[in-house]
């Protein structure tokens, strides 16, 4: 799954766009200029031709204020893989832990723990992480001392900003299952299947009955799902390079991309953009559930917002980001956005979004990956761009 650091890393062009909808706007700025028009044309002619393989949902964010009618939604409560963007869910259930005393985020955790959910297969956001740790890694992004140790806090930061797929799991297990699902109760997104080890997901994608999941219902999935991931954990042989490289070659392509676009963990935007509004500080108003806690907000914020303190022209761009996103290489693509810009037309308005697409052609996919931040952008802030949109659906 890919991360998307330097995706995220664009995010400074929406003090470009034109005023909110709701500010008198002159007529020049009532109609998609062509530079946008270039940009929106791909998302437009999907949302034409495959608007069941497109989701989102755009959300004005008044903190403290409950959340209006969306802005734009589109198959809002259509569960739709999704990727690394599950992760959320993961680290709402750890704020939770944390928030509770239930978890410490400064227990060590040894490498070798971290690295037993660790099967590659993550675009090299595991090398990536213990590059940033400046700890020295073999070939294959493995850590060359096991008994080393780093926060468990290190690993959910890991998780959020580099998208290791070994530091959700080594996360979930600590979590343990009902737990997670728990918080997914208490949270109030109802349109939630699951969440699960990423490895285990891989490792049932890997086996020779794979095709059997796309007959079992999402709870028998995740079933499968922790199963695997538990093996893959205990038993070193599951692990190993080799291993995995030669089973990737065996694997038939087009069942992989039945499984990426219907037998992983799906949700749904009008869930994820609200729990985004929530981390702005919205009320989010799921009958039943708590709002984030002060202790909870704090541990969503620190995470979610780490753009800010690797990016200074976003930090001065904005006073707010929170964001996460994921992917997967068969046509999946998901992104979240939560911003308040402190600069330009839009300076104090606070928006949430959240963007899928499945069963997307390789040309559409590529084509996705280069214009998703510009997308995000235009969605959250331009009123013409919304208009387009609203017209396309029509």
């Amino acid at each position: 799954m890919l991360n998307h650091l330097m995706l995220a890393l664009l995010l400074v062009s929406p003090v470009a766009v034109a005023a909110p909808a709701s500010a008198p706007a002159p007529a020049a700025q009532n109609s998609v200029t062509e530079a946008k028009a270039v940009a929106l044309a791909p998302l437009l002619e999907l949302l034409r031709e495959r608007p069941q393989d497109v989701a989102l949902s755009v959300y004005r964010v008044s903190p403290g204020q409950p959340l209006p009618e969306p802005l734009l939604a589109h198959n809002a409560a259509q569960p739709m893989p999704l990727a690394s963007s599950f992760k959320i869910v993961v680290l709402a259930a750890y704020a939770q832990a944390v928030a509770a005393g239930e978890l410490d985020p400064q227990q060590p955790v040894t490498l070798a723990e971290w690295e037993s959910f660790y099967v590659l297969q993550d675009s090299g956001a595991h090398a990536a992480a213990l590059k940033s740790l400046d700890i020295p890694a073999d070939a294959f992004g493995r850590a060359q001392d096991g008994a080393r140790t780093v926060p468990l806090d290190t690993l959910a930061r890991a998780m959020i900003q580099l998208s290791d797929n070994a530091a959700t799991d080594l996360i979930l297990s600590r979590l343990g299952r009902a737990r997670v699902e728990a918080a997914v109760q208490r949270l109030g997104i109802s349109g939630q299947e699951p969440p699960a080890p990423v490895s285990g997901v891989f490792a049932a994608w890997s086996s020779p009955n794979a095709a059997e999941l796309l007959a079992l219902t999402p709870a028998q999935r995740a079933d499968r799902f922790w199963h695997e991931a538990a093996q893959v954990a205990a038993w070193p042989s599951r692990r190993q390079p080799t291993r995995i490289v030669f089973t990737a070659l065996r694997r038939d392509a087009a069942l992989d991309r039945q499984l990426q676009n219907a037998a992983f963990p799906a949700g749904t935007t009008a869930d994820y953009a609200r729990l985004m509004a929530g981390v702005l500080g919205a009320d989010t108003g799921q009958p039943g559930t708590g709002q984030f806690s002060s202790d909870e907000l704090a541990v969503m914020r620190r995470h979610l917002g780490w753009l800010t303190e690797v990016s200074p022209k976003n930090a001065a761009a904005y006073s707010a980001i929170y964001l996460k996103g994921g992917s997967l290489q068969h046509g999946v693509l998901t992104h979240n956005y939560a911003m308040t810009p402190s600069q330009g037309p839009n300076a104090g308005q606070s928006v949430a979004v959240s963007l899928f697409f499945r069963n997307l052609s390789p040309d559409q996919y590529e084509a996705a990956q280069q214009t998703l931040n510009e997308w995000m952008l235009l969605l959250a802030f331009d009123p013409a761009a919304q208009a387009a949109v609203q017209q396309a659906l029509r």
